[in-house]
């Protein structure tokens, strides 16, 4: 019995969206992303668990293939995270492609915070 309480616990673990960064962000966050964007948050949908975003995405930083690459229009958060983002404000986004969940969403940080050092990072 605890045997089976241990793998449903670690397929709980393994299915559990991750929580995106919002703090500084470090070279190895960029490194890290396949693909990195800037976006506008259009709305926000808090109806049940998790939050839906729709974005806009501006600018391309970095992209895992020129040839072909998505980046996603909507995208998710538990609310366990404790992470907002605020409609009409432009983020940095970090993703990475999942074959569990499609996306992982790594980061999100307010434009309007971004430090020089971060800047230099991403190259802007």
């Amino acid at each position: 019995m605890k045997a089976l309480i241990f793998i449903l616990a670690c397929c709980g673990m393994a299915t559990s969206a991750k929580c995106p960064k919002t703090s500084e962000l470090t070279k190895s966050d960029y490194d890290n992303s396949q693909d990195v964007t800037t976006a506008k948050v259009l709305s926000k949908k808090e109806s049940g668990n998790p939050l839906e975003y729709k974005l806009n995405h501006e600018t391309y930083i970095k992209l895992y293939s020129y040839d072909y690459f998505y980046v996603p229009e909507t995208i998710k958060i538990p609310k366990n995270c404790n992470t907002t983002l605020k409609v009409g404000e432009k983020y940095v986004m970090g993703y990475t492609y999942s074959y569990s969940n499609f996306y992982d969403f790594n980061f999100a940080r307010l434009m309007s915070s971004l430090t020089q050092k971060e800047r230099q990072i991403l190259r802007i």
